[in-house]
């Protein structure tokens, strides 16, 4: 669209040519507006020192290094803490609650009693015993924030 000598003939080109092209006048002057914007990089350099690209402006939906340090210090924390408990249950409480809890696909109770050779309900004392026992072994301050309230 070129310009036009004065308002009332840029508003009559604009009910022309969204008649013709069967669209709203809104459309017409929107993609006016459009056309006319300067385009430009996300490389370029802005600010009153050109030292920081509009790249570098854009929001990120990712956690800040702070946060994403503290998950990854809680996650090793626990880990360890995990693992200190896992080896303060005897064998068999040990395999049971890995089997049930940590496996991609979980043992049942009746799979884990066929295993030893035992009933299921044997099985889940067994591991309501093992569950209280690690329960014991990871202190408030460690669980605080990290689970599900």
């Amino acid at each position: 669209m070129g310009e036009h000598a004065d308002e009332e003939t840029r508003q009559e080109h604009i009910e022309n040519l969204a008649t013709e092209l069967k669209v709203k006048p809104d459309d017409v002057i929107e993609v006016e507006f459009r056309m006319k914007a300067r385009e430009w990089s996300l490389n370029e350099m802005v600010g009153d020192e050109k030292d920081i690209s509009a790249l570098d402006l854009l929001p990120t939906n990712s956690p800040d290094q702070e946060s994403q340090l503290m998950e990854r210090e809680t996650e090793q924390a626990l880990s360890g803490a995990t693992g200190r408990a896992l080896k303060k249950l005897d064998p068999r409480e040990r395999f049971i609650v890995t089997k049930r809890h940590m496996e991609d696909s979980p043992w049942t109770l009746q799979k884990l009693g066929d295993h030893f050779g035992t009933s299921r309900e044997r099985v889940r004392q067994l591991e309501k015993r093992a569950l209280k026992k690690l329960k014991g072994e990871f202190s408030p301050s460690l669980l605080e924030g990290t689970l599900p309230a």
